[in-house]
């Protein structure tokens, strides 16, 4: 095993794991079991001279099973491979006291506990060895297929930040999403419906289909929404965008398309500073802070409790495609 070389000690690394354990698996939650330290699910001890600890222990809520998480520092060695399979020798043939507080947690099922090591990297060779022994491998700093795909902890950071808010954004399961993103959908083309403005249009719903998905008839479950003008790209209104637009609890974000700008009709540098003031004015004047301009597109955030209220919903769409269209007309006359 070799010295870890990235900005992530085996400490910190267990924290997060031991936290958000939808990291390595969506179905893994903390064993009710105690640790040394009072922990359920952590510095778990079995062994009779106190000398080997299970460093994070799981429950797979889809099977009952228990999980043992090892985590190392640096490349993973054989050595590792052999030091989980004795985690595993210790905690079936665990003392008749320990036996119980297992059969309470796990039944019969923690007899073959999921055997889980991470860390940065591994070889070939070490990837074989643990496959033989039924052992699952989990880096975050080599090109194979992993489950933890960071070198950095403020990637990892950032990353259980925007999944919390998320989960905390208090709307919708994952699993009822797709039929929420529906709903939002409808109620939007219905808006715009009723504005009656001629040539404008919404993008359409796409659901998936058995020719280029699996699982048929899903929803991409998050708001995402376009809107076109004379055939032409206006607006668009959507949850994230990579990390550069964060999923946010509070907020969610809309485009403006400056179409002499975007499609790039050939504007001088005085005119492309003229259009730039203009829709800038617009936008602002109307309380909405800019965060972003760039090809085209302005970005503004607009709050995300009007997706649960119809009457803000409506008033906030309305407004936001009139101005939307204001930008056309008067960066067109502007050209």
């Amino acid at each position: 095993m070799s010295e870890g070389k990235y900005d992530i000690s085996v400490e910190k690394l267990e924290e997060i794991i031991y936290n958000a354990p939808w990291l390595i698996d969506e179905k893994l939650a903390v064993a009710n079991i105690k640790g040394e330290n009072g922990d359920n699910g952590r510095h778990i001890c079995f062994s009779f001279n106190k000398s080997r600890f299970i460093k994070l222990l799981f429950k797979d809520t889809r099977s009952n099973r228990p999980v043992i998480v090892d985590i190392i520092n640096g490349d993973i060695g054989k050595e590792n491979v052999v030091d989980i399979m004795l985690y595993r020798a210790i905690l079936v043939s665990t003392a008749e006291e320990n036996r119980k507080a297992l059969e309470s947690e796990f039944g019969n099922n923690y007899h073959c506990p999921r055997l889980i090591i991470v860390g940065e990297s591994a070889s070939d060779d070490v990837y074989i060895s643990a496959n033989l022994a039924g052992i699952e491998i989990l880096t975050y700093a080599d090109d194979k297929e992993t489950a933890i795909n960071f070198d950095k902890l403020e990637v990892i950071d950032e990353r259980i930040k925007n999944w919390k808010e998320f989960k905390d954004s208090g709307e919708v399961t994952l699993e009822e999403r797709d039929k929420w993103a529906e709903d939002i959908y409808y109620k939007i083309d219905d808006i715009v419906y009723n504005m009656q403005i001629p040539d404008l249009s919404m993008s359409k719903l796409y659901r998936t289909n058995a020719k280029f998905f699996w699982t048929e008839g899903m929803v991409y479950p998050f708001v995402n929404i376009g809107f076109t003008y004379n055939n032409e790209y206006l607006a668009g209104i959507y949850e994230y965008f990579t990390e550069e637009m964060p999923y946010s609890g509070k907020s969610i974000y809309f485009d403006f398309v400056v179409p002499s700008l975007y499609y790039d009709y050939g504007n001088d540098e005085e005119s492309t500073q003229k259009i730039k003031d203009i829709v800038e004015g617009i936008i602002t004047d109307n309380g909405y802070p800019i965060i972003k301009f760039d090809h085209g597109q302005v970005t503004i955030k607009i709050k995300r409790n009007i997706l649960a209220n119809d009457d803000e919903l409506k008033d906030t769409i309305t407004e936001l495609i009139d101005l939307a269209i204001e930008i056309v007309n008067r960066s067109n006359d502007t050209y």
